[in-house]
């Protein structure tokens, strides 16, 4: 039995992230931070899958149940539009605030997070530490 893939609900994710009809670039790609919120969405839109990763990153799945317990989370990313055939969400990265160190250099030293190609550790302000994680 073969699965065919629902097409890609392009004009809905247009619509809701505001993203312009003409793109600056070519290939279709726009850049994107999000909210929680708004990866959930798209999930639920069907334009990203909880088992997509970019290479060697967590899946959108695992980002969206690891990371929401922190301040401030965004994930970093992009959409391929059609026509591209490869039309997808796909996450990255993901920046997230905290008050406890230890607590931050825990998330960094977790398993999913090893595979990071950048990670990122700020002092924002007292007792406030922002964290990024980056996969190629």
């Amino acid at each position: 039995m073969t699965t065919v893939k629902n097409a890609f609900p392009e004009q809905k994710v247009r619509e809701y992230l505001g993203v312009p009809k003409k793109l600056p670039i070519p290939e279709g790609l726009y850049s994107i931070d999000l909210s929680e919120q708004q990866l959930a969405h798209l999930v639920a839109l069907g334009a990203a899958e909880l088992e997509q990763t970019q290479n060697a990153s967590p899946s959108i799945g695992v980002f969206l149940t690891r990371f929401v317990e922190y301040e401030d989370v965004a994930f970093q990313g992009y959409i391929v539009f059609p026509p591209r055939q490869d039309a997808r969400v796909s996450v990255e990265g993901v920046t997230f605030t905290t008050r406890d160190t230890a607590e931050a250099l825990f998330a960094v030293a977790d398993e999913s997070n090893r595979s990071a190609d950048e990670v990122t550790v700020d002092i924002i302000a007292e007792g406030k530490v922002r964290i990024t994680l980056w996969w190629d």
